[in-house]
């Protein structure tokens, strides 16, 4: 019998900048692929769990430092779209997935050694819908980071929407026990972000990386 392959896919893009004073936008480039086939006596389709899309590119708040006594905050609240949402599915019908996304430090565009640290952002996710069919004993797809994401949201400071882990922050959770349980649907969840930007913060140009990665829940599957 043919082993089911652990399934894992990773998309980067260069798509937060930060000025001070002006802002701009930086394009999204990203491409991914996954070609798997599993065979028991001739070809059969596919078994796969994958991306349909990840944000399009996005632009924070410009920030002016004029005070040392400021709490200052950068929002990108999403506008919705099908090109600013993270969009998965499952045709499995056998065990679990997750969805995590990890952020990188903001570096000073030519002052690599200046940085505003990954743990000043946090983010909130809404409009999420999970469209799925699920064996008996499996539990619906939740995503742990819905809330509100208009500015001066609270949802900001709940626990575990920072990016202080380096393992990233689950966005979409659906795990399933191995041969028993398992799910075919469509998950879609829009990601709004938030940046505190220290009041000693150089004036410049900010860039981080978001990388969005799906895999087997449990691993392996």
């Amino acid at each position: 019998m043919p082993k089911e392959k652990l399934e894992k896919l990773k998309i980067t893009a260069s798509i937060l900048t930060v000025f001070f004073g002006v802002s701009t936008l930086i394009p999204l480039m990203a491409s991914a692929q996954i070609n798997e086939q599993s065979s028991v006596g001739e070809q059969i389709a596919p078994i796969t769990f994958n991306f349909d899309q990840t944000p399009n590119s996005f632009d924070f708040s410009p920030i002016h430092i004029s005070s040392p006594s400021e709490i200052l905050h950068s929002y990108f609240v999403n506008p919705g779209g099908r090109v600013n949402s993270v969009v998965a599915h499952d045709g499995r019908y056998d065990g679990g997935f997750k969805v995590t996304v990890q952020a990188d430090n903001f570096v000073k565009t030519g002052s690599p050694g200046v940085v505003i640290s990954a743990s000043e952002l946090s983010i909130v996710t809404n409009n999420s819908a999970a469209d799925e069919v699920r064996k008996a004993t499996t539990t619906v797809a939740t995503f742990p980071m819905d809330g509100d994401p208009a500015q001066l949201s609270t949802t900001y400071d709940d626990p575990g929407h920072h990016f202080t882990s380096p393992g990233g922050i689950d966005i979409i959770s659906a795990p399933a026990e191995c041969l028993t349980e398992g799910r075919v649907g469509n998950y879609t969840t829009e990601p709004s972000f938030r940046l505190h930007v220290p009041v000693n913060t150089v004036a410049g140009t900010y860039t981080s990386t978001l990388t969005y990665t799906i895999t087997a829940d449990p691993t392996p599957c």
